[in-house]
Parts: C-alpha cells; structure tokens; sequence
C-alpha cells in the first residue's frame, strides 16, 4: 500500500480507523472501524452519497458501533501501547482499493475507492450490514457518477470538486 497515492480524506478515514480502534481497545485495525471512520467524516463524500442513496446513515453508525462493542477488546499489561495491527480483512479492503482506483483511471484512492472496497471485500459482518441497509454496488456507483460526473481523481483533495455546480452555483 504507497500511501502517497491516497487522498487527504482517505488517510484521515484511515487515521481515524485507527483511533475508533484504540477507543474500543481493540489490537487490530478492521473493516468495521474504517466504515465507521468514513460514516463520521465532517462533510464525508460517503454520507452525502448514502443520503443520496435514502439510507439512514445515523441508524447504520449505529448499527456499526454496535458490531465494534462485540468485538473483544484488550486491556491490561497484554496491550502494548502504540502497537495496533492491520487485519488481514482490512489489508485486502486497502489494497483492492488501489486497483480500484486503478480501473477507474484516478491517480490517487479517494473514499469512495475504500468504500467501493468494503462493498466488494469487507468482512461478512461488514457485507451482513450492507445487505440490511439496502445498500449495493450498482447502486452506490451510480449515485457516484451523479455526483462526481467524468471527473477523475488526479489530486490529494478531488472531494471538494463534486458537485461543485451544487456547491458554488445559484
């Protein structure tokens, strides 16, 4: 994974991935704490996509946190501090994402490559939750295309470009 092919949003969802995991005291970065982290972006491409596609992204937090309070956690001298792992489940999310962004011709892997990965490579419970909200591929790629049109990520910041006619016109 060459972080340096990632966008601004995409290392902060990562970021906070890890931190929601140290807040549940969980050893290892998974699937779960990265949707979580790109449902809780302030003003995240995601949310306003699942809004876009009718789903009640505060029911599906919920639904997430809910997961990520049944995991274990670890505590005590077995901890070690500053020590957290990738899962294999998320490393194969990371990593699909990149050829993602590869086959939709981006530069970089943008939130919605790492949400289009947990789509198609998320953990069972992950795919379990996409399945009760209603939300599917085909579905989040076409509310994809409404809001970022033919344009292709080739910066660290291509979020604030979607739906810039939205945004800045009258």
């Amino acid at each position: 994974m060459n972080t340096e092919k990632f966008t601004r949003k995409s290392i902060e969802a990562i970021q906070a991935a890890q931190s929601i995991s140290t807040e549940y005291t969980h050893n290892s970065v998974d699937c779960e704490h990265l949707l979580l982290a790109l449902l809780q972006q302030d003003e995240g491409l995601i949310p306003a996509l699942l809004d876009r596609m009718q789903v009640d992204t505060g029911r599906l937090s919920d639904a997430v946190e809910a997961l990520l309070s049944r995991k274990p956690g670890v505590t005590g001298p077995g901890r070690e501090a500053d020590r957290i792992y990738v899962s294999q489940d998320l490393d194969r999310v990371l990593n699909a994402a990149e050829k993602i962004a590869a086959q939709m011709s981006d530069e970089y892997v943008s939130v919605e490559h790492l949400f289009l990965s947990l789509l198609e490579n998320g953990s069972r419970s992950i795919k379990d939750l996409f399945r009760q909200f209603g939300i599917d591929k085909e579905g989040f790629l076409n509310v994809l295309k409404s809001a970022r049109g033919n344009t292709r990520v080739t910066s660290d910041q291509p979020e604030a470009t979607y739906d810039a006619l939205k945004k800045y016109g009258t």
